[in-house]
């Protein structure tokens, strides 16, 4: 697909998403979406990713229910991004959801907004999903229960964002665990996140996941799996989650084994790598 999209209209809206990552939407929207189902941004921020969304559609001369789901509270990562915002101190006393407003206020009609993804309830069918909300196990399981329920065989795509985040190790888990329900379609190189299209319907039985009780055999694999599927920009976030899957356990015996076994193989003790060895030092 051709990332030539001018994404000038975003106006300096902060992001998470990379620039290459909002032009492939972008493009995918343009090319891809059939409205057959709605459009879903789990972790829509200030609204960078929706904006480009509603762009697309309108673009293509397309309507449809658009869903921006943000818990709209502020963190760490808001100093940095809205540091110079002349109205920054009433964002970090009630949250950013009326800068989200006025970014889409040209298409907040057409948005339904969720700010509390544990209360939403999809009647609807999905065909586009863009997931970065998966901070927890508990929110992960939602998605999954929620929205993964909804999406259409043969016809929708999702987007991990965070699969080469290395503190949400059940991304990775997840997507191997349903590698026979969706096929990989897009890894974006300057990027964490990786596109699936969903080929065929995941039973119900199989949509919970208790990640605790998983065999490590299996998280073993669904880690050489992401390794395999991902493209190699992406490798040191999948090889440090899959030190995180068992520092999350507290088994801190295994942790160190494949932290200085990733360390030998050649990752650099910097970044994640040092954040482990803290967390490492600190477990029990």
């Amino acid at each position: 697909m051709s990332t030539k999209v001018d994404l000038s209209f975003l106006n300096g809206i902060p992001h998470m998403m990379s620039d290459d990552e909002l032009k492939f939407l972008f493009e995918l929207l343009k090319k891809n979406f059939s409205g057959k189902g709605i459009i879903v941004d789990l972790g829509c921020r200030f609204g960078a990713s929706t904006l480009v969304i509603c762009k697309a559609l309108q673009h293509v001369k397309t309507k449809q229910k658009i869903c921006a789901c943000d818990t709209f509270h502020w963190d760490e990562e808001c100093e940095t991004q809205l540091k110079n915002h002349p109205d920054k101190e009433y964002f970090k006393n009630n949250g950013y959801l009326a800068l989200f407003k006025e970014n889409l206020s040209n298409f907040i009609e057409d948005i339904e907004l969720i700010v509390d993804i544990r209360n939403s309830n999809i009647q609807t069918p999905v065909e586009i999903l863009i997931v970065d909300v998966m901070k927890s196990e508990e929110t992960a399981q939602l998605v999954i229960e929620k929205y993964y329920k909804a999406l259409i065989p043969g016809k929708s795509f999702v987007y991990q964002q965070d699969f080469d985040h290395f503190l949400t190790p059940w991304v990775q888990v997840i997507s191997y665990l349903y590698r026979n329900y969706f096929y990989v379609y897009k890894d974006i190189k300057n990027s964490g996140g990786i596109w699936f299209f969903y080929k065929k319907l995941i039973p119900d039985e199989l949509l919970h996941i208790e990640f605790h009780t998983l065999p490590e055999s299996e998280i073993d694999k669904a880690f050489r799996w992401a390794l395999k599927i991902s493209n190699k920009k992406k490798h040191k976030g999948i090889a440090a989650a899959h030190v995180m899957s068992y520092i999350y356990r507290k088994d801190k015996n295994k942790a160190f084994d494949l932290w200085c076994q990733y360390l030998y193989q050649g990752y650099e003790l910097s970044g994640e790598f040092v954040d482990l060895q803290r967390r490492l030092e600190e477990l029990k």
